[in-house]
């Protein structure tokens, strides 16, 4: 079993990030995380990256967004970029 009493090995990779998200990161380590994602989803549309591996990493882009307090309004550097990636 795990510190908090679950099952250890029960939970989703979403699962494990949202827990690091909530420890205290600082605001620009956020940040950075944030720009590395960008990065990620960029090169991922365009070498052919799986629809689910993205969509993990939308996931967590959102997550990041969320901890920063951004709204979902606001245009990603995917956006800027004028890429898309079809999920």
């Amino acid at each position: 079993m795990a510190e908090d009493g679950s099952e250890a090995g029960s939970e989703s990779p979403g699962q494990d990030m949202e827990r690091s998200i909530k420890k205290d990161l600082e605001l620009e380590a956020v940040k950075e995380h944030i720009m590395w994602i960008d990065k990620l989803l960029v090169r991922a549309g365009a070498t052919g990256v799986s629809d689910i591996s993205v969509s993990r990493l939308r996931e967590m882009q959102r997550s990041l967004h969320e901890k920063l307090g951004r709204t979902q309004g606001q245009r990603s550097l995917l956006d800027f970029f004028g890429c898309s990636v079809q999920l």
